[in-house]
């Protein structure tokens, strides 16, 4: 194998396809009642291609975040409100 082709994340493929199909069935389903089998046949192909799309492109919107310990200014939040709760523990 290789280093051009990438390993294949099977659940992500599923989980895109499937979203794709589930959804395009759904905003189709009004137009397919009683359509002929060509009909359903391009909404299938119409939402394989859309998952494909969307399992290509998830690097591109999906953003992994910061580890939110990792995060200075969370890091900052949970240290003050530490420190208030031990001032206020002090005064009573």
């Amino acid at each position: 194998m290789t280093r051009s082709i990438q390993h294949i994340n099977w659940a992500a493929l599923g989980a895109n396809l499937g979203s794709a199909l589930l959804f395009t069935l759904l905003l189709l389903s009004p137009f397919l009642w009683g359509a002929p089998l060509w009909h359903w046949l391009l909404a299938v192909a119409i939402a394989l291609v859309l998952g494909m799309y969307f399992y290509v492109r998830r690097e591109h919107y999906e953003e992994p975040g910061p580890d939110a310990w990792s995060c200075p200014a969370f890091v900052d939040t949970v240290v003050r409100r530490r420190v208030l709760l031990v001032r206020a523990a002090a005064r009573s």
